[in-house]
């Protein structure tokens, strides 16, 4: 083999390496690229995701800040304390009432024959 021939498959052989290792970039890059566009994806999807979830959260801010008070709840609990006060004042009325209402029922009855 001359020096010629000996120099063209030497390039040969270098133009070879230099090849394989173009592909082999070609797919590292491909392959970054693709996952690249995965997470790109996935991070739009998990922002869209936190969008909805913010939104939801304002919702129930919004919701609790016209929920009643501890102070709304304890006036609330006094007032119907008195109510129960006063309903049981009108039951003892109302058993007086009875009373009076059953003693004029029996002199009726009583009397009823009398007339």
């Amino acid at each position: 083999m001359s020096g010629w021939e000996q120099h063209l498959t030497t390039f040969k052989n270098i133009t070879d390496i230099v090849q394989t290792i173009g592909i082999i970039i070609i797919g590292i890059y491909t392959f970054s690229l693709r996952h690249g566009i995965a997470n790109k994806k996935s991070i739009e999807d998990l922002e869209i995701e936190l969008a909805t979830a913010k939104s939801r959260v304002v919702a129930l801010e919004n919701r609790l800040d016209s929920a009643p008070t501890h102070q709304d709840l304890g006036n609330l609990h006094d007032r119907i304390n008195d109510l129960s006060g006063a309903v049981r004042e009108l039951v003892g009325v109302m058993s007086g009432v009875q009373r009076s209402l059953d003693r004029v029922e029996d002199k009726l009855m009583n009397e009823g024959g009398k007339r």
